[in-house]
């Protein structure tokens, strides 16, 4: 059973008219359904997490960055969700390797489509909403999609002021090394235009297999 409060918080979300229309326009899996703020279990990061829970919207964002399996795409979710009920914003989340995948790809795609829209002179589909998460960034083989993908996504939303929040394995600088000087521009105005928080701790995901192999 969830703790009260994060009971109390999963139940306004659901109480809200426009709770299942919010998530599926969000492109949120049902995973995020039951992911609150409450429900992130790391004691030792309860600071960084009440960081990202008052997060004021505004043109500066958030980098989220740390181990695999400490929450951050969690967390993200979670700032979706209370964003968009509490708050009344609209919000969108794209996975960065499922992009550059799709970009990569000779096949017509729903990336192209959206590049499409641009090239048209039409807004970026990140562009269309107040929130826009982009989660794994940097997490994917190198291809020169990388780049264009980075730059599709992310520069409109930087020439109109709207954040963004990001989660990411590697570090600022290690992303810099990773992405290569093709991304160095937009990379330097990602990191001027965040607020960069490292997630440390064990991984969540090994102590949810561990408490499931102890359970059987």
């Amino acid at each position: 059973m969830p703790p009260e409060s994060q009971h109390h918080e999963i139940s306004a979300f659901r109480k809200a008219d426009k709770y299942y229309s919010i998530m599926r326009k969000s492109n949120l899996p049902p995973v995020a359904d039951n992911v609150t703020f409450d429900s992130y279990p790391i004691p030792h990061n309860r600071s960084v997490v009440d960081a990202i829970k008052n997060w004021k919207f505004g043109p500066k964002g958030l980098y989220l960055y740390g181990p695999t399996g400490t929450g951050k795409t969690g967390l993200a979710w979670s700032l979706m969700k209370h964003q968009a009920f509490f708050c009344g914003l609209s919000v969108l989340e794209l996975s960065f390797p499922t992009c550059v995948l799709a970009a990569d790809t000779p096949t017509p795609n729903i990336y192209k489509d959206r590049v499409d829209r641009v090239n048209e002179g039409q807004p970026a589909i990140s562009n269309l909403v107040d929130i826009f998460v982009l989660d794994d960034l940097g997490m994917i083989y190198r291809c020169d999609a990388m780049h264009s993908v980075l730059n599709d996504l992310i520069q409109p939303r930087l020439d109109a002021g709207l954040p963004t929040i990001f989660t990411s394995n590697r570090s600022p600088t290690e992303l810099r090394l990773y992405m290569g000087k093709p991304s160095h521009d937009i990379l330097g105005e990602i990191f001027t235009m965040s607020t960069k928080i490292r997630l440390g701790g064990n991984s969540i995901r090994q102590r949810m297999a561990n408490n499931r192999k102890s359970n059987k």
